[in-house]
């Protein structure tokens, strides 16, 4: 009986879905520009290049599988969905899997697949502005009067994908009474292809994000990611650099305060309550790795009414919960940091 079990269960595990071969066998056949991940002109679609009969394999299983979103919060207004329209960009294996990369209006859609056939995961390896182009914007910051945002791959190994998203407002081309994105927001993703079910992991390097989602009673939840603008203070000549900071801290169910140390310092954290009745506390929370907005929100780590100590060289996030937060225009809390460099 246990043998018949094993062997049920080995056959399962072997089970390929047979829409998924069938398109897999489709994608494998298509005549690819490149043999990497890139993203350039591209004139053939896949309407050029396949039958009706094949295109309807992949369209079938585009309509089945799951799309691995980003944080990118812009739409394609007017863009079509046929599915024919989309281009055969590049096509590659990178360890167990291969990738294949399909050129739309919205960026190049990369579909992975196991070497067996089986499905893995769907997601957008290129979106919105090119690297090339955020880059050279950036260089005039000033002058940014549009929404800069893009999504690009950093590097990809035989079992991770890492990718980047830039994102950019100029506060004085938008009326912002809240937070005023004073830095470039940048975040990191990474997608575990070894994972059962790949979610999208992600790392925030700076700048200010703002993320929304329903709660368990489907009411809308806010969380956001302020990186604090530092001053630096007035120092004797032979002393270390000392910064500070003041944020006010706003409407949100929960807010992370990114806290950069590029040398070991002596820090001091506390905050101001602005709603009466209400006493703030934090958690500080080392920032390495790729996480979930769950695995951020769930952490667990000592809570704070102030701290002050030495810290070393790192990225951290202060995170204060306001659980039952109703709407307010005024700041909740402020916010104070101050960190000296140690001789």
């Amino acid at each position: 009986m246990l043998l018949l079990v094993a062997l049920l269960g080995s056959c399962k595990s072997l089970f390929i879905d047979k829409q998924e071969l069938a398109a897999y066998k489709v994608l494998k056949e298509i005549d690819y520009h490149y043999q990497q991940m890139v993203n350039k002109p591209v004139t053939k679609s896949l309407q050029d290049a396949l039958t009706n009969v094949e295109l309807s394999k992949l369209e079938n299983l585009s309509d089945s599988i799951p799309f691995l979103e980003n944080l990118v919060k812009t739409e394609c207004a007017g863009c079509t969905n046929n599915f024919g329209r989309f281009k055969p960009m590049y096509r590659f294996k990178k360890g167990k899997f291969i990738h294949f990369g399909l050129q739309s209006e919205m960026g190049v859609e990369n579909w992975v697949f196991k070497k067996s056939g089986a499905f893995v995961t769907r997601f957008h390896s290129f979106q919105g502005n090119s690297k090339e182009d955020i880059q050279e914007a950036l260089k005039d910051i000033q002058n940014i009067d549009y929404v800069l945002e893009g999504v690009y791959p950093i590097n990809i190994d035989k079992q991770t994908v890492y990718l980047e998203h830039i994102q950019f407002e100029n506060p004085q081309a938008y009326n912002n009474e809240w937070y005023q994105p004073m830095f470039p927001t940048k975040i990191g993703y990474a997608i575990d292809l070894m994972e059962k079910q790949p979610e999208l992991r992600f790392k925030i390097d700076g700048g200010l994000f703002s993320y929304q989602r329903p709660d368990k009673n489907g009411q809308n939840q806010i969380i956001n990611f302020v990186e604090p603008l530092f001053y630096a203070n007035a120092v004797a000549l032979n002393e270390p650099m000392s910064h500070s900071s003041f944020t006010n801290a706003f409407y949100a169910n929960a807010t992370f305060f990114l806290l950069n140390l590029e040398e070991n310092a002596q820090v001091s954290i506390r905050i101001e309550s602005k709603t009466q009745g209400t006493a703030f506390q934090f958690s500080l929370l080392e920032n390495q790795g790729f996480h979930t907005i769950e695995e951020y929100l769930q952490k667990e780590s000592q809570l704070f009414d102030q701290y002050q100590n030495t810290m070393e060289k790192g990225s951290y996030l202060i995170r204060v919960f306001h659980e039952n937060a109703d709407y307010a225009e005024k700041p909740l809390y402020i916010v104070y940091i101050d960190k000296k460099a140690l001789d």
